[in-house]
């Protein structure tokens, strides 16, 4: 969605991870730079290697810190920021296949008790990162925290037209991606 609506100016990617999201923004994108953000150290140095390994046209920067923290360092404003938050209660996590625990630490799939606390926070993040019409983009495995996260950025004020984007499989819609906007 973000190489289709966008391009130019700064992007970032929220939660990065091993950086596959931002390096396909670089490889496939017309964008003047972007700024990948991780919070654990060792993925991180797993997304620089794989920046180097790939070398794309874009510049990739990675960022260690939490969230929306690394953004806006002087006077940065973002086109667009995408993420791929933490969206597992504990709970659910723990109900897991055995064979994803062990591979999978819980931190980057766990947010609190409803699933919810990392977009909260990202939708309440510093409106100084993000350009006068911002883009905001949730990728998720669950409908139902589509839906609620839906609700969460009507209710963070300043976003709007909350848009849920389905992915069709066979004969069933599945909700999995929401999309908002972020004026002035």
């Amino acid at each position: 969605m973000v190489l289709a609506r966008c391009s130019g100016g700064l992007v970032a990617d929220i939660g990065t991870g091993s950086g596959c999201i931002a390096l396909a923004l670089a490889v496939e994108g017309q964008f003047d730079k972007i700024v990948a953000v991780e919070h654990s150290p060792a993925a991180a140095a797993l997304a620089r290697e794989n920046v180097q390994r790939i070398g794309p046209k874009t510049a990739v920067e990675i960022r260690e810190g939490d969230l929306l923290a690394p953004l806006g360092a002087n006077g940065e404003r973002f086109r667009a920021i995408v993420a791929n938050p933490p969206y597992l209660t504990t709970s659910e996590y723990e109900e897991l296949d055995p064979s994803v625990r062990a591979f999978e630490p819980s931190e980057p799939l766990v947010s609190g008790i409803d699933g919810l606390a990392a977009t909260r926070a990202l939708l309440r993040g510093p409106r100084r990162s993000s350009s006068p019409v911002a883009s905001w983009r949730l990728k998720s495995t669950s409908s139902e925290m589509v839906q609620c996260a839906s609700w969460v950025a009507t209710m963070a004020g300043a976003w709007t037209s909350p848009m849920i984007c389905s992915t069709v499989r066979g004969t069933r819609s599945l909700s999995r991606r929401i999309s908002a906007r972020r004026e002035g």
